[in-house]
């Protein structure tokens, strides 16, 4: 059995007040990490004003960036948008390749030999 480890975090990333007590920009929003047999990271960005979209971001085992999912990764996708569309409520799906496409996973759930595994958020 496969495990995938996941942590969810709340952020929030808030600009300098103004004269007025306005602020120049507010997100707010949850980061989810899932942690993949292979050392390699997968992140979701669920902002809490579009909470039924996330974007996702892909790493390396050696936390860089990686611009298109190949085969191994797609391998655990299917889990991780089941999770993100069944237990959190998303519907539109994105990730970021130097912009935002769609992300398309024609089957959404974990295969029998994969399984998710809630973690402590790392602090």
């Amino acid at each position: 059995m496969e495990i995938i480890k996941w942590s969810k975090e709340y952020h929030e990333d808030i600009g300098e007040e103004d004269e007025n007590g306005y602020f120049m920009y507010e997100y707010r929003y949850f980061i989810y990490h899932f942690y993949l047999p292979d050392k390699r990271l997968v992140r979701a960005r669920q902002y809490t004003d579009t909470i039924t979209e996330c974007s996702f971001y892909f790493y390396s085992a050696d936390n860089q960036w990686i611009k298109k999912p190949d085969d191994k990764l797609l391998k655990y996708l299917p889990c991780i948008v089941g999770f993100m569309t069944r237990k959190q409520g998303v519907k539109k799906l994105l990730y970021f390749n130097g912009s935002y496409a769609p992300l398309i996973v024609k089957e959404k759930g974990c295969s029998a030999t994969i399984s998710l595994v809630e973690i402590a958020a790392v602090q």
